[in-house]
């Protein structure tokens, strides 16, 4: 399901913006005259304005009926604040802060 993940869609997003950026070009050597640079870049503004508006409405058209998956844990866990698991060591290393001399005899130390 790569096409319903929210992951993949920057690099689908980037992939297809440079499929369109060659569709235009092609475009413009096959007329048969030369086309002024400022031609050019309005006709590509109204291509992507275009190509924009019907993305944008099939986008929220499948977020309604809820096509799309949401963020995996990898992503959501960038966003969210570290659980607490009540074990020191684990919650230190969950929030990137050193633990405390105590944690390491009680968990670490030889019996």
């Amino acid at each position: 399901a790569p096409n319903r993940s929210l992951e993949q869609m920057p690099s689908l997003l980037t992939f297809a913006v440079y499929q369109l950026m060659e569709l235009c070009d092609i475009y413009r050597r096959r007329q048969g005259k030369e086309v002024s640079g400022g031609k050019f870049f309005m006709f590509r503004v109204l291509v992507f304005g275009v190509v924009f508006a019907v993305a944008a409405a099939v986008v929220a058209t499948l977020v309604q009926l809820g096509y799309f998956m949401p963020l995996g844990a990898r992503i959501r866990g960038l966003f969210l604040e570290a659980v607490k698991t009540g074990n020191p060591l684990v919650d230190s290393v969950a929030e990137h802060s050193p633990a405390n001399e105590q944690a390491y005899e009680l968990y670490l130390a030889k019996p």
